[in-house]
C-alpha cells in the first residue's frame, strides 16, 4: 500500500514538471461596472476611452467611492450622451489615483 501511494504521488510531480511557468495574466482593466450584476457585457469601449483621456467627445468624472458618482449619475440625462456608465477601475492598476469612474460618450 506504502509503495502505491509513493508511485501515485511521483507520478503527479511528473505531470506538473512537464508545465512552464506562466506568468500570470493581467486583470481586466474593470473590476466592476454598471449593471454587471445583471448580466451586462464588460464595456470596452469605457476601457478605450478611459486610456485615451477626456476630450470634446468624452468625458470622465473620477471619485473615491460610488457614492459620489450616484448623485451624478440621477441627474439629467444629457440628450447628446450617446453611451455612459460608472466604472470600478481594478486595484492592479495603481496608476489611477481613484477607484471609480463616470465615462460619458458624446454626439460630435
Amino acid at each position: 500500500m506504502l509503495c502505491l501511494f509513493a508511485t501515485g504521488c511521483a507520478s503527479t510531480g511528473g505531470k506538473n514538471s512537464d508545465k512552464t511557468d506562466d506568468f500570470p495574466a493581467e486583470p481586466m482593466l474593470f473590476a466592476d461596472w454598471q449593471y454587471r450584476g445583471f448580466g451586462q457585457d464588460y464595456p470596452s469601449w469605457a476601457e478605450s476611452a478611459l486610456k485615451e483621456g477626456e476630450s470634446a467627445a468624452v468625458q470622465i468624472q473620477f471619485a473615491q467611492n460610488l457614492d459620489m458618482l450616484i448623485s451624478h449619475e440621477a441627474e439629467e440625462p444629457e440628450l447628446n450622451a450617446v453611451q455612459e456608465t460608472w466604472v470600478y477601475i481594478d486595484p492592479y492598476y495603481e496608476e489611477y489615483e481613484y477607484r471609480y469612474a463616470y465615462i460619458k460618450i458624446l454626439e460630435e
